[in-house]
């Protein structure tokens, strides 16, 4: 008999609630004379703290990394007879957040030196943001509006997402993450749809190369080609409105060595829906 190099494996998987508690029961004597009441030490390891960092983390997780509301992970937990109220959560999580303060501000400097950042938000009622008597702390103050941005920053095939919820817009929130930007770097590449609110307001020392969606460009095409083409588009329209698919693919394929192709065939598609859109009745 001699010992194999490889062992075998035997896996066996056991099911648990996101969150187990351990309940420790401390016994209390009471003086007779005095009636102070003395309670036995906890074992050795317990800690201080109610909720370690480690619930902290899975919180987050799910709610941020997993999209698991609050109150669904009330409702689980409850039924799993280990109670967890969705306000705790929030405590919990508020609390831990400020311990990883310096893991966001180097998250945004990274972000900050990307080469292509995209960029756009959407409404998020937050009501401790909407009060009135919260008018002092708005930024600007004469917005009432609450809103979610999400940046995403990518360079050398990594990417960096950041969300920021308050009263400002996607704009103001990038221009706040380019303020970090290197000097020496050459302009980065938004990637945004068309609405205002999405660009930055930048000093004259930063700058960037916006580039709109395609998508969302698309769909104007779509409403012009449906309703009017018969009377007012006969052909010219159909050109953009049928290639952007094909564009939106060799995207992606044509940056790659291989795809010189590709990068041909999306320029002869951008040249030609340029041309059909500018020349009214020219045809593709």
């Amino acid at each position: 008999m001699y010992l194999q190099k490889e062992p075998n494996v035997l896996v066996r998987v056991v099911g648990q609630a996101p969150l187990a508690a351990t309940v420790y029961h401390l016994q209390n004597l009471r003086c007779n004379l005095c009636g102070e009441v003395f309670t036995a030490e906890a074992p050795p390891g317990v800690g201080t703290e109610k909720y370690d960092a480690t619930a902290c983390s899975m919180l987050a997780l799910l709610k941020y990394g997993s999209g698991l509301p609050f109150y669904r992970m009330e409702s689980l937990q409850e039924s799993l007879e280990i109670p967890l109220p969705a306000s705790t959560q929030w405590e919990v999580v508020a609390t831990g957040a400020a311990g990883m303060q310096p893991a966001l501000e180097e998250l945004i400097r990274q972000a900050a030196q990307g080469e292509v950042l995209h960029n756009d938000d959407t409404p998020m009622p937050v009501l401790g943001l909407e009060r009135e008597g919260d008018r002092e702390a708005r930024d600007p103050p004469e917005r009432k509006g609450v809103f979610t941005s999400g940046v995403v920053a990518t360079q050398a095939g990594r990417r960096v997402a950041l969300f920021f919820t308050g009263h400002r817009h996607a704009g103001e929130n990038l221009a706040a993450v380019l303020a970090r930007r290197a000097q020496a770097l050459a302009p980065p590449i938004q990637m945004c749809d068309a609405l205002t609110r999405n660009l930055p307001k930048l000093p004259t020392k930063l700058e960037v190369i916006v580039s709109h969606c395609l998508a969302h460009a698309r769909r104007r095409f779509v409403e012009v080609v449906g309703p009017l083409r018969p009377r007012f588009y006969p052909g010219p329209a159909d050109h953009p409105h049928a290639d952007a698919g094909d564009a939106g693919i060799c995207s992606e394929t044509g940056l790659d060595d291989r795809g010189a192709g590709q990068r041909n065939r999306l320029g002869r598609i951008s040249t030609g829906a340029t041309r059909a859109t500018v020349g009214g009745s020219t045809s593709p």
